[in-house]
């Protein structure tokens, strides 16, 4: 499986997947990730710390794509 459709819930109970969360902590100073839909910004461990949406990750596993998380790039 692809990290790209690896759905993480952020502290803001928002879903981003694991691939831009992590290019975002590496670009962040302060090891920072900023919530896509509400501009939360989260100081976090690991972007592997944050637990799957599993709700999102059956979609995405049923439907054999990421449409789901269309926010994501």
């Amino acid at each position: 499986m692809d990290y790209l459709t690896l759905p993480r819930l952020l502290p803001c109970l928002h879903t981003a997947c694991h691939s831009c969360l992590c290019e975002m902590r590496d670009r962040s100073e302060l090891g920072k990730v900023v919530c896509p839909v509400c501009r939360g910004d989260h100081a976090i461990k690991g972007v592997g710390f944050l637990p799957l949406d599993v709700s999102v990750l059956k979609k995405v596993l049923d439907t054999g794509s990421a449409d789901n998380m269309s926010f994501c790039s």
